[in-house]
């Protein structure tokens, strides 16, 4: 299989490896949702105010790629500063709030949350560039979860490349990329079923 690189790798911490393995099955969910659909089937809209299955994995490719560029920042400069630790963790509850929101994988009555426009996913792309790029980005995300496994993950804070409002631990924005992408790939999930049902 052409993921199989990433599935034996060293040891971690269980916190860290639990995200690890949650990013890893997220390749197959993609695989899994894409299947099967024509590159018309995959950008095609079910609603006029939802995203057909290419946004939704394009928006999470946007979204991994300019975290992945901060946790390099922060990890580099956390083991300039000997920011070491085994855990557990402890986090606060507003950063474990959003977290968890930010994880939600059934639709809710409230309002949604708005996507900044640094993260507004482009549409007509061909399914086999989309799942390419996904896959990338999950390798890539893999890497920064296992450089991440010794240091202190509650006390290094990174601040979103889209707003300076949200600032999260390491540890925190690691679980609310695994929880994200479970998210929109679960509305991924839906828009197929959708669009196939006619």
């Amino acid at each position: 299989m052409p993921d199989q690189d990433i599935r034996s790798q060293p040891e971690i911490i269980p916190e860290l490896d639990g995200i690890r393995a949650r990013i890893i099955a997220s390749m197959d969910a993609a695989r899994t949702v894409a299947e099967g659909l024509s590159d018309a089937q995959f950008n095609r809209r079910a609603g006029a105010d939802e995203w057909s299955v290419c946004e939704c994995l394009g928006h999470l490719v946007l979204v991994g790629e300019k975290l992945c560029v901060a946790f390099d920042t922060a990890i580099e400069k956390a083991h300039r500063d000997g920011k070491l630790g085994r855990g557990p963790f402890r986090y606060g509850p507003l950063e474990s709030w959003f977290a968890r929101a930010a994880s939600q994988t059934q639709p809710s009555a409230r309002k949604r949350f708005r996507t900044f426009k640094l993260y507004e996913p482009r549409h007509e792309q061909s399914a086999v560039n989309v799942l390419s790029a996904y896959n990338t980005l999950q390798r890539n995300l893999v890497e920064r979860v296992e450089a991440a496994s010794g240091l202190d993950l509650a006390r290094i804070k990174i601040t979103s490349p889209a707003t300076r409002w949200v600032r999260l631990s390491l540890g925190q924005w690691l679980v609310m990329v695994a929880g994200h992408q479970e998210r929109h790939l679960a509305q991924a999930t839906r828009a197929r079923a959708r669009i196939q049902a006619g």
